[in-house]
């Protein structure tokens, strides 16, 4: 029974010994001492530029631990590591982007973690553009503006502009213009942007439907080729729709051709050739408003064309003649079908 008993207090004692020892003045063991960490920048803003000086330290490091880690969080334009009491870096890449981009280093020394924000800057942007200015016909025309820029940039367009298409591809910008259809001269402005520099503007102006001239009449000429015909009607904004020069397999001795009129007054002109002589034999022009040819505006523009008109009150008919040019003109106006115009060469 002693021996037990004298199993059981050991231990005790064992313990007691040395909770009176660690209390006894001079002794020997020591608490942990507390994790140190200071870093001298808590804040870094680096250039754009994609490598620069490795051999200095992006900060320095104060720490009682043995080791210390770093790195830069959820990045791969950066890369850091702690070697000694300094921070440096590893890798850093080129900001291409006019925008600045942002990162932490995490320094780890023991149980203790600090971070330094990381800014780069974006990179001085510039931006050209080929051509800034454009005075176009009422044609529809494709433009092409080449675009030089180190930065990402994009197309604005001031408003919503129906008669302006832009697409953008490579280092060009494409730009449709439809045909101005209008009687107005008109305007649209295209901008390109980029991030860090100053937009550019692309002015483009295009004239009015024949200058303007709402009135506007077919090519009053004698003698003539198919070439001046198709550049004439082309001009105006007229579309070919027919050429006949045979019937039947013969050929004929008055061919002709057909336009549609892209103007809000005539729906159609026909040039009738002979063509044995290319001489004009006669030229109609057809129209579904007859309000119109019978307007004092229409006669009048008849007036500046040079014709002397013959008008009789109440009558769906009236002539003229232009003996400069060496041509009569016949309008007959119809309410339930198409009206005509027709120009005849003076006998």
């Amino acid at each position: 029974m002693l021996t037990k008993k004298l199993i059981y207090a050991l231990p005790l004692a064992l313990v007691l010994g040395i909770l009176l020892a660690s209390c006894v003045p001079g002794s020997t063991l020591k608490p942990t001492e507390p994790t140190i960490l200071e870093l001298s920048k808590s804040y870094l803003e680096l250039s754009s530029k994609r490598q620069q000086d490795l051999s200095q330290p992006l900060a320095t490091v104060e720490s009682n631990q043995p080791s210390i880690k770093a790195w830069a969080v959820n990045s791969e334009w950066i890369e850091v590591e702690a070697i000694g009491n300094g921070i440096y870096l590893k890798k850093l890449l080129e900001n291409k982007s006019a925008d600045k981009r942002n990162t932490t280093i995490l320094v780890m020394a023991g149980e203790m973690m600090k971070t330094i924000n990381v800014v780069q800057l974006g990179t001085d942007g510039f931006l050209e553009i080929s051509e800034s200015n454009y005075n176009l016909s009422a044609s529809a025309t494709k433009l092409l503006v080449s675009v030089k820029s180190n930065v990402e940039w994009d197309i604005d367009i001031s408003e919503e502009l129906e008669w302006i298409r832009v697409t953008k591809f490579r280092d060009f910008v494409e730009i449709q213009v439809l045909r101005n259809t209008t009687f107005k001269e008109r305007e649209g402005h295209v901008y390109i942007t980029a991030n860090g520099t100053t937009p550019k503007e692309i002015t483009i102006r295009q004239e009015a439907f024949n200058n303007g001239a709402v009135y506007n009449f077919p090519l009053l000429k004698k003698e003539i080729t198919l070439h001046e015909i198709l550049d004439y009607e082309d001009n105006q904004g007229s579309y070919r729709i027919r050429y006949v020069d045979t019937r039947l397999g013969e050929p004929l001795a008055i061919v002709w051709m057909d336009f549609l009129y892209s103007s809000p007054i005539y729906d159609q002109v026909s040039y009738y050739i002979v063509k044995e002589s290319m001489t004009i034999h006669e030229i109609v022009l057809l129209s579904s408003k007859p309000q119109v040819l019978t307007s004092d505006e229409y006669i009048q523009a008849l007036k500046d064309q040079g014709f002397e008109l013959d008008i009789e009150p109440n009558k769906n008919v009236y002539k003229g003649v232009n003996k400069e040019l060496g041509f009569e003109v016949t309008v007959d106006v119809q309410q339930l079908k198409q009206s005509s115009i027709t120009f005849k060469p003076i006998s």
